[in-house]
């Protein structure tokens, strides 16, 4: 992710065949080695340090429900994330 200047890797899941049907959700894993062009450089901390992580995890929630709700918009659903 630009951001970090770390790769990110994305799972999108459906949901299972006995379970709640509205069990759409995504795994989103992170590097934590930031990406230069010839190799890999030191560790990023942002993500996990105690005063940093939590408020990058909430922005990068709210990045993801922001992207997601207007993908749902573009394609006239109804459904929205939170």
């Amino acid at each position: 992710m630009e951001r970090y200047h770390v790769a990110v890797s994305v799972a999108i899941h459906a949901p299972s065949r006995n379970g709640d049907d509205r069990n759409h959700h995504a795994h989103i894993l992170f590097r934590n080695r930031e990406i230069l062009p010839d190799a890999l450089e030191k560790k990023t901390r942002v993500l996990d340090d105690r005063k940093t992580g939590p408020q990058e995890v909430i922005k990068l929630r709210e990045l993801a429900a922001d992207i997601i709700n207007k993908s749902l918009a573009a394609v006239n659903s109804d459904r929205r994330t939170g």
